[in-house]
């Protein structure tokens, strides 16, 4: 249900200034300030609903958004009596279902997109006033949005071209002036004003983590990657003149300095690094069908895309196949940095099955997305291990990942000191990195290093062990545990290293 704290806002296309109008929900919207930036209220409080009317002529439609973080839930073509909402959540008493989610991704593992199902994109709209004429009409006149294949599509690239003008035109103020320098003309959006889109809670997050009280507009934004930041965005300044307003990103308490009786010195010690950050970890890939062999050749990729780029987690060319038994798992090498969950992230699954005499199998080819703005309505799904399968015509694997509030990252590296008196000595076993974020309570775990006596690799004393993984996410209120078991493989016995 709905909150108390439930706004309306009316906008006529031929009375009211484009700019003007989106300015004032900002400020009515405004819960406090960052930088000097204003934010929305938090995600846990209640669900509350900004509603905005908008009129051309004859034809009045309701949007209806979340106040919390401005996602459109659906729309009214009847005054409020009916509303259409998105088919990924049930947030609206009484609302009938599109057949589609309020998703951008162009395909996902759960149904219909908006993307998908207006069949076109962010980039290729045009926006400006004629256009939200026509888009107005179009969704007041069709009586059901999910029927017929051209009234479904069209109501579709309505409601995507709605959500550029008015949810996206709050959050950023540079997509509010593109909009408003061209309201006569109509134009699309430039390529880093789309990206600058699906940054939002990332970048909300570096604002508010940034250096407080004691910045400046010089300040740099923390953890902004020195080379593929694909919105050119760096600093404070360059922030606040991007965006409109912010996701909420609060501080939170760090338990473990509260157990160590070092509370009184969280906000002098860590200052702004109390805004801890949220990352996704691919824990492990495990196969449940590889063509029904046992074992079978495997190779492929599994990639992850979060907002600065993609990351290879695991990565073999067919000459370089890896012998997997069913239900084993399969040996994952990344990624070399941490994933920022803050907003969407893909998994992407491709993986066969390489065969001498036959041609090779596809074993799972899919994709997994997390998306914020559902797993935020009650943040159920953070800090717990959870696991999906990903088919392909001849098999199937199990993805495991987890997502962490709180936390932030860290590299492992392990150095031999002395290997049982030789030089190099042949090293085996396991090491393994493990977290309980307090979220759930799920432990968290993943594999650095693991060979077999028979596949020992050689280390000098003094030299680092080559683990297969090195970054870790470490959950503040629990910290992570790094477990070895390492032996020097001789021809008679094996020779305890570290336990």
């Amino acid at each position: 249900m709905a909150g108390d704290q439930d706004i309306s806002f009316y906008f006529d296309l031929y009375e009211d200034d484009y700019q003007e109008f989106i300015s004032k929900v900002r400020e009515a919207l405004k819960y406090s300030t960052s930088h000097n930036i204003p934010m929305l209220m938090p995600q846990t409080q209640p669900l509350s609903w900004l509603d905005l009317h908008l009129t051309s002529g004859e034809a009045t439609i309701i949007l209806r958004m979340d106040r919390r973080n401005l996602y459109l839930r659906g729309y009214s073509r009847d005054g409020g009596q009916t509303f259409w909402e998105f088919s990924d959540s049930s947030l609206i008493p009484g609302s009938r279902h599109l057949t589609y989610s309020g998703s951008y991704a162009s395909r996902t593992d759960s149904g219909s997109t908006l993307v998908g199902v207006a069949g076109t994109t962010r980039r290729k709209i045009y926006l400006g006033q004629q256009n939200l004429v026509d888009d107005i009409r179009n969704l007041a006149r069709t009586e059901d949005p999910t029927t017929g294949g051209d009234d479904v599509s069209r109501c579709a690239k309505a409601l995507l071209r709605l959500i550029q003008m008015f949810p996206e035109s709050i959050r950023f103020q540079s997509i509010t002036r593109h909009i408003a320098t061209n309201w006569d003309s109509s134009a699309q959006l430039s390529e880093e004003l789309v990206l600058l889109q699906n940054g939002w809670g990332t970048l909300s997050s570096a604002v508010q983590r940034a250096d407080e009280p004691c910045w400046t507009p010089a300040t740099p934004l923390p953890n902004i990657p020195s080379t593929n930041n694909p919105i050119n965005i760096w600093t404070v300044g360059q922030a606040a003149v991007a965006l409109g307003i912010m996701l909420y990103k609060g501080r939170h308490v760090n338990l473990m300095l509260l157990a160590n009786e070092q509370l009184a010195t969280v906000p002098e010690t860590v200052g702004g690094a109390s805004y801890f950050r949220t990352f996704l970890t691919v824990n492990y890939v495990r196969v449940l069908n590889i063509d029904g062999e046992n074992p079978g050749d495997l190779y492929g990729t599994v990639k992850v895309t979060d907002f600065w780029g993609e990351h290879t987690v695991y990565d073999r060319a067919s000459g370089d196949t890896e012998e997997v038994y069913p239900q084993g798992l399969i040996t994952l090498t990344g990624p070399s940095t941490p994933i920022d969950a803050d907003d969407s992230v893909t998994i992407s699954v491709s993986l066969k099955d390489h065969d001498t005499l036959s041609p090779d199998d596809e074993i799972a080819e899919g994709v997994i997305v997390w998306e914020p703005r559902n797993e935020n309505l009650t943040f159920a799904n953070y800090g717990k291990l959870l696991e999906k399968v990903v088919k392909g015509q001849y098999g199937s694997v199990a993805v495991g990942y987890s997502v962490t509030r709180f936390a932030m990252n860290a590299t492992v590296s392990v150095v031999l000191i002395d290997g049982d008196g030789e030089s190099p000595a042949d090293v085996y076993g396991t090491i393994k990195a493990t977290s309980v974020p307090a979220d759930d309570g799920s432990p968290s775990l993943i594999t650095l290093f693991e060979k077999s006596a028979g596949d020992c690799i050689k280390v000098n004393p003094q030299e680092e062990i080559p683990l297969t993984r090195s970054a870790v996410v470490v959950p503040m209120d629990d910290g992570v545990t790094i477990s070895a078991y390492l032996y020097d493989h001789d021809s008679v016995s094996a020779v305890e290293i570290f336990k």
